[in-house]
């Protein structure tokens, strides 16, 4: 069995901006919201790469997600998100996947 990759972080990566996303409406007020109940929740999200349940980049790395959700915020008008436990060898891939 391969020995699984060294894991990463991503910190600062901007993940939504005030505005209008998929015809639904975004304030930074929203934002506080979100980031108010992330902190609240008392977990780390798993990141995915798509929708779908195959998640072909880690084939072989036996990790259950692309990453996990660290920490959110907000720096003005727009939401910022902290990843932890990406995969090295897809760590461009996953980022560029994911946004």
């Amino acid at each position: 069995m391969p020995e699984p990759s060294p894991l990463l972080e991503a910190t600062g990566i901007e993940i939504l901006k005030v505005g209008e996303w998929n015809h639904q409406p975004f304030t930074s007020a929203d934002f506080d919201h979100m980031v108010e109940a992330f902190d609240r929740c008392g977990f780390s999200p798993p990141l995915k790469l798509g929708h779908g349940e195959e998640q072909k980049l880690l084939d072989g790395e036996e990790l259950p997600s692309a990453g996990w959700v660290k920490k959110i915020y907000r720096k003005g008008n727009s939401l910022f998100a902290d990843f932890e436990k990406i995969p090295k060898h897809g760590e461009a891939t996953i980022l560029t996947q994911l946004f």
